[in-house]
């Protein structure tokens, strides 16, 4: 009863370190809004908005919590995914 969607791509080191310096392994806090290595930090927090209202929740935490998004850096690669739902009540 939902999608699930994913993207992954390689960032640079200096990228890769600042992501681990500032959230450390719980990339989850991107989904807050406001941090980016080159462009607004909006994209993330609109993100979790969007999930977020799907789902019937109102907080990134609530979102990141309950499982229906995330991000992991592993080694040079960023991912984030995200779950959508097919089905309405």
């Amino acid at each position: 009863t939902d999608l699930h969607v994913a993207v992954a791509n390689r960032v640079a080191p200096a990228d890769a370190a600042a992501l681990r310096g500032r959230f450390g392994d719980d990339l989850g806090g991107l989904f807050a809004g406001g941090y980016s290595t080159t462009g607004s930090g909006l994209g993330m927090r609109i993100c979790a908005d969007m999930v977020g209202n799907a789902y019937g929740l109102d907080e990134p935490d609530d979102c990141v919590d309950g499982g229906y998004l995330g991000a992991v850096l592993e080694g040079d690669v960023f991912g984030a995914w995200f779950h959508w739902p097919l089905v309405a009540d």
